[in-house]
Parts: structure tokens; C-alpha cells; sequence
């Protein structure tokens, strides 16, 4: 750390300085998870004697080069993030796996922080694991949000193809379709802009999946019958019925209860969520309550699908028996 040959630093013996300079400080660590670049601290008027001095005092912690925390040294896992993109400069973005877990479809590993740079080197910072490219992203492949920037979703699942399975790619694609992070297209795009990205066919195939969930809605009506047929608590039913010329995955007729088995949390073509929403308004004119489960609320949250099922059908007048 170079000495700037600024004064002593009243404000490291309390001097007259030290208000206005304390409160810049705290502004900049308050927007920042508690963190401060060195280049943010001379701003705000401490010369590096004065940050040498503080750290001595443990008033600041190093956190990565050039990057400190204000006040204690533990930092919360989205600090731990920011710490990361701040010791990088600007155009650095979360990314891979650290960019996965931003977005809420992992939990965030801070032990492995995953950081793309834009460079012609790539940097080494100890504890972070460091991704480089030449060429700046697309503009919708970057996105900034909670003060943090990190890959859009369709560009992570391009960056961790190549290490994923099939199965966890087909899980992410799904899920973040379901919270409305992801669509089909946005994907099929970005795709198409890394065509060469090691791993590219095998994430075609998970969208190729998603989008023709035939084996997957099998897997589900399989899965479905093993579970609710077996249970004691549940009345018998019918599969497959037409009715109203729309064709109704499981009918339990005795209680005005209809149950669709979607394949997936959401249809990719809007003439499916038409054809949905029609058989839905059908069912309702005839007296008939309808309940969706898709194969990802079923694997994921079946407990709760299970009790709604139950609610449902004592709501048409049945009284299970015991379990």
C-alpha cells in the first residue's frame, strides 16, 4: 500500500477531520454490506497511513486486496459475494454456480465464489475462484440487482453445462421457469450465442426435455397412482375420462373433484395455458373442482399436495379413513 504523503491524519487521533470523514465512510459501507474499497477510503479523505493505522486498531478488516469490512470482521453470505466483486473491479459479475445461487435455485457457497472478469489475464485472489472473458457479455446476459452483479440465469446455465448432469440442468431449467427467472426463449437465444460452449448439447437437451414433458407427465401419473392408489385415505377414481371434450388426467366423480398431472410448472406455448384455462372454466360451469399438481410441486412440496388433495375432497363430502 503506497503512502500518499497526506497529512497524519487527524482522524487517527480524533482531530477535527474525523467527523465528516467518519460519516462518508459509514455512508459507503452502509450501501455495501459493510465493505470499502482502499480507492473508496482516500475519497473519503483518509490518507493510507490512516487506513494502515485503522487496521492495526481493528477498526477495518481485510477482506480481499484492497477491499476491507467496517466494523466487525464477519460478513453475511451476500457480503461475502460483494466482497468478491468489489476486490475485482466494476465489470466483474457473479457467475456459474455463484450466479445459480444468487437467483435462489442453490444455496450460496461462500466457501466457493465463482467470479467472471472481463480481461486479457486472468486475476488470482486467494478463496475465489476466477472465470475470464475476452469479450463482454450480451446485454441481457448480465443483470444488477440487490447491489450485486451476477450472470442472468439463461447465461449461467450455459456456463455450468459442461459439469452438470442432464438431470440437475433439466431441474434448474425447471425450476427456473416455475419462479418466473427463465423462459424457453431467452434460453434458446443465449444458446444460440455460445453454440460452441463446451456442454451446449446437453443443456439443448434439457430444454428439449422441458418442452416435451410426455415422459416426464408418465413418470408423475405413475408416481401418483403408486402413492394415492395405496392410500387408504383416498376414495377410488377414474383416469383418463372425456368429458365435455376435454380429455381429465384423474376424476374422483363421486365428489366433483378433477386432477391435472402437468408435466412441468408451466406450459411453454400459450395455446397450452389457453386449452388449460378453457378446461378449467368448463370444469368450474359444471360444478366441478379442479386441482393442477405439477411433476415439480409433487416431487418437491408432496406433503402439501397431498393435504390439499384431502381438503378438496372433504370439501365434495368425503371422509377418509385412517391412514
Amino acid at each position: 500500500m503506497r503512502d500518499s504523503g497526506r497529512d497524519r491524519d487527524a482522524i487517527c487521533r480524533g482531530g477535527s477531520q474525523s467527523a465528516p470523514i467518519e460519516a462518508r465512510i459509514a455512508a459507503i459501507a452502509g450501501r455495501q454490506e459493510r465493505l470499502i474499497t482502499l480507492e473508496q477510503l482516500l475519497a473519503a479523505g483518509l490518507s493510507e497511513r490512516g487506513v494502515r493505522w485503522r487496521v492495526k486498531q481493528a477498526r477495518l478488516h481485510p477482506a480481499h486486496r484492497e477491499v476491507f469490512i467496517v466494523g466487525p470482521p464477519n460478513l453475511t453470505p451476500r457480503g461475502e459475494l460483494k466482497a468478491a466483486l468489489l476486490t475485482l473491479g466494476d465489470t466483474a459479475f457473479l457467475s456459474h454456480r455463484s450466479s445459480i445461487a444468487v437467483q435462489g435455485l442453490r444455496p450460496i457457497d461462500t466457501r466457493r465464489i465463482e467470479v467472471t472478469v472481463i480481461a486479457d489475464h486472468t486475476p488470482r485472489r486467494p478463496g475465489l475462484t476466477i472465470h475470464r472473458t475476452a469479450t463482454p457479455p450480451h446485454r441481457h446476459e448480465v443483470r444488477d440487482r440487490f447491489g450485486l452483479r451476477y450472470s442472468s440465469l439463461p447465461r449461467a446455465l450455459v456456463e455450468v453445462a459442461s459439469t452438470e448432469t442432464p438431470e440437475e440442468l433439466l431441474r434448474l431449467v425447471t425450476a427456473g421457469i416455475r419462479k418466473r427467472l427463465l423462459d424457453s426463449r431467452a434460453l434458446r437465444e443465449t444458446v444460440d450465442r455460445h453454440s460452441r460452449r463446451p456442454g451446449i448439447g446437453v443443456l439443448r437437451s434439457a430444454l428439449a426435455r422441458y418442452l416435451d414433458p410426455s415422459d416426464r407427465k408418465s413418470e408423475l401419473e405413475r408416481s401418483f397412482d403408486a402413492v394415492i392408489g395405496a392410500d387408504p385415505r383416498f376414495p377410488t377414481y377414474q383416469k383418463n375420462v372425456y368429458a365435455g371434450a376435454h380429455e381429465w388426467d384423474v376424476v374422483f366423480g363421486a365428489h366433483r373433484l378433477v386432477v391435472e398431472l402437468d408435466g412441468r410448472p408451466y406450459h411453454a406455448a400459450l395455446q397450452d395455458m389457453d386449452n388449460d384455462r378453457a378446461k378449467d372454466i368448463w370444469a368450474q360451469r359444471h360444478g366441478l373442482r379442479v386441482m393442477r399438481i405439477t411433476d415439480f410441486a409433487w416431487e418437491h412440496d408432496r406433503t402439501r399436495a397431498i393435504e390439499d388433495l384431502l381438503a378438496l375432497l372433504a370439501l365434495g363430502g368425503w371422509l377418509p379413513r385412517a391412514a
